[in-house]
Formats: C-alpha cells, sequence, structure tokens
C-alpha cells in the first residue's frame, strides 16, 4: 500500500508520479471530496468536466449543493468556475461569520 514508507498519500502519489507536495496534496483532496460527490466524480470520469472546473467545485461542493454546482460546471470555463465558486466561499465566510456572531450575542 501507499502507506509503506509514506508519511501521507500525498506523499505516496508525489513519489510515484512525480508531482510537487502541493499539487499532490491537492489531488488527493479532490478525490475524497469525489467520494461524497457521486455526481462529480461520474461527470469528471465521463470527460463532460475537466479537472480544472472539478478541483474549484469540490472547494465548496457539498452533497445537498452538488446538483446546482454541476450545472455551474457546465455552463462555464474553467475560469468562470474559479470565479463562481471564489464568491461562494465569500458569502460561505460571510454567512459564517454572521452565525458566529448571532450565538456570540444569544449568549450575552
Amino acid at each position: 500500500g501507499w502507506n509503506i514508507g509514506f508519511r501521507t498519500c500525498a506523499d505516496w502519489l508525489s513519489w510515484r508520479v512525480g508531482l510537487a507536495p502541493g499539487a499532490a496534496r491537492e489531488r488527493v483532496r479532490v478525490a475524497r471530496a469525489l467520494g461524497t460527490l457521486p455526481l462529480l466524480a461520474q461527470a469528471l470520469a465521463r470527460g463532460e468536466l475537466s479537472y480544472a472546473k472539478v478541483r474549484a467545485l469540490t472547494r465548496v461542493a457539498t452533497p445537498e449543493t452538488e446538483e446546482r454546482l454541476l450545472g455551474v460546471g457546465r455552463g462555464g470555463t474553467a475560469a468562470q468556475v474559479e470565479r463562481i465558486v471564489r464568491g461562494w466561499r465569500r458569502v460561505d465566510r460571510q454567512a459564517e461569520a454572521k452565525e458566529s456572531a448571532r450565538r456570540h450575542a444569544s449568549r450575552a
């Protein structure tokens, strides 16, 4: 297995195929995310979405949002998908900050 002599799967992947360590970590992250995102995994496997699009989409996709994000991936270029994902992440962070502030205020 990959764990013989390697600390992580990414370390093994980096050694095995010559990827830079950061690129190997990102490949492993995407692969793990696709384990819970079957629609994106199938679209990648069928060649309907590029790896670049899937990599971006897995940064924000959840099982609940996967179908909607699949449409984003099909409808845009890789650069457009990246921009949409950046915006999505910004909105998620803002929502988390508001929720945290609300919880903090309710404890006071």
